[in-house]
């Protein structure tokens, strides 16, 4: 799966708009909706990932949805990783 799926896939899982994910994330609603649509990946392990990956594992957290941050690092860095090669 692309980066944009699994991203779009985590947003609806813990069922947050773009713009709750930019507040806790710190990141402009704007890079997140070109995130989302693809025509923006950042790069693997960089600031912007880990910023995403700790959004969405607070976002589920706070909404009592259980899901593994070690799960939602992996899946974003792996499929970043599969889209550079």
């Amino acid at each position: 799966m692309s980066f944009k799926d699994i991203l779009n896939e985590y947003i609806e899982k813990i069922n947050c708009s773009s713009k709750e994910l930019s507040n806790v994330s710190n990141i402009s609603e704007s890079v997140i909706s070109r995130y989302r649509s693809g025509e923006r990946t950042p790069k693997e392990n960089s600031e912007q990932i880990n910023k995403l990956i700790n959004a969405i594992y607070e976002l589920a957290n706070n909404k009592n949805i259980k899901i593994d941050k070690k799960e939602i690092e992996g899946k974003l860095n792996k499929s970043i990783t599969k889209e550079n090669n």
